[in-house]
C-alpha cells in the first residue's frame, strides 16, 4: 500500500483492541503508521512511552507526526492522541464525552471519519468500561458492549464464548453470595479460599 501521500505518520503504542482498530484504518485509509518498539519488539502497556524506535524506521519528509499513546525517544512529534496523563487531549473526559476522551475517537476525528457503532463501543470501553456498562456513554448499549467484551475476552482465553459465560455468572454468583467485611467505610467480598475463576 502507498502511503507516501498521507499527511500523518501515526506511531501506535501497545496492540490492545483500540491500537488494533486504529491500525485496522490507517491500512485502509492509506495513512502511514509504525508501532513503537523496545530493542526492536514492538511496546507493551507498561514500556509504551521508553520506545527507542518503530517497526518502520524512515517517515516521510513533512509528515505530521502523531505518537498515539506512546513515546519514541529522539524523535519529535506534532501532535499526541492519548487520554492516560494530566495534559493528554483525552485526560479527564467524563463518560458522556468518552468519544472525544479516548485515543480512537480522538484518531478518528483527526482524520475527518464518523465512527461507526463497533468504533464507539471499543472507545467507551478503553476510556470508561465501568461507566459503559452503566449506560452512560451516549450511543453505547451495554448489551453490545457486553457481547464485545465476551468475543474479545473468550478469544484472547482461548475459550468459548459460552464457556466464558459460565464462568462470569459463576464469579458473579459467588461475590453476591460472599460474606461482606467492613474496610474503611467500604462493603468487600470476602473469601476465606481463593474464589472462584
Amino acid at each position: 500500500m502507498n502511503t507516501s501521500n498521507s499527511p500523518f505518520f501515526f506511531v501506535l503504542g501497545a496492540p490492545d483492541h483500540e491500537m488494533q482498530e486504529i491500525e485496522r484504518v490507517c491500512i485502509e485509509a492509506g495513512l502511514a503508521y509504525a508501532y513503537a518498539t523496545i530493542g526492536g519488539s514492538v511496546v507493551r502497556s507498561h514500556e509504551a512511552y521508553m520506545a527507542d524506535g518503530m517497526t518502520v524506521p524512515v517517515v516521510a519528509p513533512g509528515s505530521r507526526i502523531v505518537f498515539v499513546e506512546c513515546a519514541v525517544m529522539g524523535l519529535r512529534y506534532s501532535d499526541i492522541v492519548d487520554h492516560h496523563s494530566p495534559g493528554d487531549p483525552g485526560f479527564g473526559k467524563t463518560p458522556e464525552q468518552y468519544y472525544e476522551g479516548s485515543s480512537l475517537g480522538q484518531f478518528l476525528t483527526m482524520i475527518g471519519r464518523e465512527p461507526t457503532a463497533y468504533q464507539r463501543v471499543i472507545a467507551a470501553a478503553d476510556h470508561c468500561l465501568t461507566a459503559a456498562y452503566q449506560g452512560l456513554c451516549p450511543g453505547v448499549d451495554p448489551a453490545d458492549l457486553r457481547a464485545f467484551r465476551e468475543q474479545t475476552r473468550s478469544k484472547a482465553r482461548g475459550l468459548p464464548v459460552d464457556v466464558l459465560r459460565q464462568q462470569i455468572e459463576e464469579a458473579s454468583h459467588a461475590l453476591q453470595s460472599a460474606p461482606r467485611l467492613d474496610i474503611a467505610g467500604a462493603k468487600v467480598a470476602w473469601f476465606e479460599e481463593d474464589p472462584p475463576v
